[in-house]
Order: C-alpha cells, then structure tokens, then sequence
C-alpha cells in the first residue's frame, strides 16, 4: 500500500511511545505513495523537522527521530533491505535475529501465502515492548493479493498473544480520512476498497502463538447466543480513530 498520509499521521502520534532512538524495520520496502510535501507538511505539523519534501521511507524514519531504518523485501533493493521470503522462518533460513522497536506490515503480508510465518516472523523481530502497525486490506482490492482480511483477526491475534490494541480503523477507497472502526462503519463501506489499520503493542517476551477462532472455541457464548465478535473486548476500550 505504501506510505500514504493516513499511516504518517498514526506514526507520529505514537511515536513518543518508543525510545529516542528507536529503530524500525518495514515488512516489503515501502514507497512513499502520497505526495512528498503533503507528507512533510503533515509530520513538522507534528512537531517534526521540515526541511523539504520527504520521497523516501527511511528519510521518513529519519526526521521521525529513528535511528535506523531496514526492511525485508523479497526482491531486495538498497542497503538495508533483506532480501528475505517471509513464507520461511527467518531464523532458520537466513539466521537473522535482531529485533525492532517498531515493524511494520503496510499491505506486504496478504501478497505471502503462509500466513503463520509471516505473522510469526513479524513478532519475532518486534523487541518486548515494540509497537506493530498493520495495514491491512480488508474488503474490495479484488486480485490485489492472496488474502483480504477481517477485523477480527487482530483481536484473536491480540488475545493469543498478549499484545495490547493501541488503536484501529478503516479508511476506505485509498483517502486518508481514519474512519472509526465500528461494525456499523464497516458495513457502511460494503463495496468499497476498505483498508484496516492497527495498532499493537508487544506485551511480553512469549514465543507466538497461532490464534484460534472464538467462534469455535467460545461454544459456551455461541449456544447462548451471546457471541459477537464485532463488538466483544478488546475493541471496547480502545481508540478507534487514531486521535
């Protein structure tokens, strides 16, 4: 999906969440798809140095205060992009260890058919403490990848895990407007090319865990007619629009 306004705008608001010093590491190596100065203009809003436009991922990182930019990318590309394939155990394929303050997955993991290395992958390089972001296509898209994906994936990931939901929503037909995640707001968007957004942090040290779904673990609450898994916790206490 690339670096568009709407995820510029989320990594400067959690940005004081993560040391000074923070390093990140993208899954795919992103290009800055919005505008170059809209991009700069929106980070020094933030308080951000603005010394001109901003064409790169890593000058993004860069003026966000990181300090130091890699990503994983299975055709490689320029310094510090590993040429990696995130279908494979990083650890064991390419005995790549470190870990990140802050990884990325802006619209990489639908285009890699095994879902539980790439997700696995993508805990792995996230130091304890570390922040996730996924953005996630969700509905529409048609033919742009493998997979499209529902909310509820990140819950049963959360719940599985330990992470803690930071915030979500959904920004529909590629505009940067954050639209409050609700299902009521989900459905609104039927048959528009809608995009998921989450924000996650890494709890504690646990190795991951393959999610299950409550839809069939929950049996108690289904008979009861008491499942919903649109509106159950953890979407209860979060933020939901990013401000």
């Amino acid at each position: 999906m690339g670096i568009n306004l709407e995820f510029v705008a989320t990594l400067a608001e959690m940005r004081s969440q993560l040391p000074g010093k923070a390093t990140v590491i993208e899954l795919g190596a992103q290009d800055v798809s919005a505008d170059p100065f809209a991009v700069a203009k929106l980070l020094a809003g933030f308080g951000f140095e603005n010394s001109g436009p901003i064409n790169t991922a890593a000058e993004l990182y860069r003026r966000s205060g990181f300090s130091g930019y890699d990503a994983i990318d299975i055709n490689g590309g320029s310094e510090n992009v590993h040429t990696f394939d995130l279908n494979h155990d990083l650890t064991s394929t390419y005995g790549f260890t470190r870990t990140f303050d802050l990884v990325t997955n802006l619209g990489t993991l639908e285009h890699c058919f095994d879902q539980a290395s790439g997700f696995r992958n993508m805990h792995r390089l996230t130091k304890t403490g570390g922040i996730m972001i996924h953005c996630l296509p969700s509905q529409g898209l048609v033919n742009h990848a493998f997979y499209n994906y529902h909310p509820r994936l990140i819950a049963e990931l959360a719940k599985a895990n330990g992470y803690e939901i930071s915030y979500v929503f959904l920004t529909a037909d590629f505009t940067p407007k954050r639209v409050p995640y609700t299902i009521e707001n989900f459905q609104l968007h039927d048959g528009r090319d809608v995009l998921f957004y989450a924000v996650m942090r890494k709890a504690n040290e646990a190795d991951f865990k393959n999610p299950s779904d409550s839809m069939f673990t929950d049996q108690e609450n289904v008979m009861a007619g008491e499942y919903r898994p649109y509106v159950k916790a953890p979407w209860s206490n979060i933020r939901t629009d990013g401000n």
